[in-house]
């Protein structure tokens, strides 16, 4: 099965066959949460995972895994599973980490846990 646009052109060959046609709605009420494995790279300090985790917590996100440790010298990594609602969400929390600081780079990565 596949789901598509009523306005895709991929489907418009299949648009008379009402056999092949079946409407579909979303219910867009529901919040559904999203779990996204990131990876935070940082200047290894005193208070760095603390200053990571409270943005984490005054976002309202919700976190399932974390796990730091020195990346190399003088660099810290942080591994964080989080469930978002949204792509809106996810990049402002990104932004906020970002901007902690002593944070080099943030990003999503592959599974974690």
């Amino acid at each position: 099965i596949s789901v598509h646009k009523r306005d895709c052109l991929s489907i418009a060959p299949f648009l008379e066959d009402t056999k092949r046609k079946v409407d579909v709605h979303w219910d867009t009420n529901v919040l559904t949460k999203h779990r996204v494995p990131i990876k935070v790279l940082g200047n290894d300090r005193q208070g760095l995972l603390r200053d990571v985790l409270d943005q984490i917590s005054t976002s309202g996100v919700n976190m399932n895994y974390a796990k730091a440790a020195q990346a190399s010298k003088g660099k810290a990594q942080i591994l964080l599973s989080l469930e978002v609602s949204d792509a809106k969400q996810l990049n402002e929390l990104l932004k906020n980490i970002k901007n902690v600081t002593g944070v080099i780079e943030v990003g999503r990565t592959k599974k974690i846990k």
